[in-house]
C-alpha cells in the first residue's frame, strides 16, 4: 500500500512539474528601456508585448522563445540573442544587426520599417505554401548566416531597408571623391 501512494504522489508530483515547465511567460513593457538579457531575466519567455515608446536592445544570451509583439512606436535594436516570431505593428521600428528570428511579420499599414545590417542577401523569389519569402544572409558584425522567414510576403519585404556591405560603401565613397575631384578642374 505504501509503495502505491508514493508512485501515485510520484506521478503528481511529475504531472505538477510538467505543467510548470510548459507554462507560458508572458511580459507586458508600457514604458522606459530595457536590455534583455537583465539581471534576473526569467528566461522561456513565450510572450513579450512593447508599449508607449518601449526601446528594447538584445544582446547575447537572452531571447524570446515565443512571440515579441512591438505596438506604439516601441523600437528593437538588436545584437544578438533570439526571437520565435517578431511582429511590428504600427509606427514600430527594429534594427537587426545579429541574432536569430525564425518569423518576421510587418503590419501592411505601418510606417515603421527594419533595418538588416547585413550582406550577400538573397530574397527566395517565390513564397512558400504559406505566403512566406525567406530572406538569407549574413550579418555585417561577425559574418554569421542567417535565414528569416517573412510572413505576409512581400508586403513585409517593402518596410525592410538592407544597409549595404562595406564594399558598396567604399565604392561609393570613391565615386564620390572622383566626382568632387572632376568638378575642382
Amino acid at each position: 500500500m505504501f509503495k502505491l501512494r508514493t508512485i501515485i504522489l510520484v506521478i503528481i508530483l511529475s504531472l505538477f512539474l510538467q505543467g510548470q515547465s510548459n507554462a507560458t511567460i508572458t511580459l507586458n513593457w508600457t514604458t522606459g528601456d530595457y536590455n534583455i538579457p537583465y539581471p534576473g531575466w526569467p528566461g522561456g519567455v513565450s510572450v513579450l508585448n512593447t508599449y508607449n515608446n518601449v526601446t528594447v536592445t538584445m544582446l547575447g544570451g537572452g531571447g524570446i522563445g515565443g512571440v515579441f509583439n512591438m505596438y506604439d512606436n516601441s523600437q528593437l535594436t538588436m545584437y544578438d540573442g533570439f526571437i520565435g516570431t517578431l511582429n511590428l505593428y504600427p509606427d514600430t521600428t527594429a534594427i537587426i544587426k545579429g541574432g536569430d528570428i525564425h518569423y518576421l511579420w510587418i503590419d501592411p499599414a505601418t510606417t515603421g520599417w527594419v533595418k538588416l545590417y547585413a550582406y550577400d542577401m538573397y530574397v527566395d523569389p517565390l513564397p512558400d505554401s504559406q505566403g512566406y519569402l525567406d530572406i538569407h544572409g549574413n550579418w555585417l558584425a561577425d559574418n554569421s548566416f542567417f535565414d528569416i522567414e517573412l510572413q505576409n510576403g512581400i508586403s513585409t519585404y517593402s518596410h525592410i531597408q538592407i544597409v549595404p556591405e562595406p564594399a558598396t560603401i567604399a565604392f561609393l565613397a570613391l565615386g564620390g571623391l572622383a566626382v568632387l575631384r572632376r568638378r575642382k578642374r
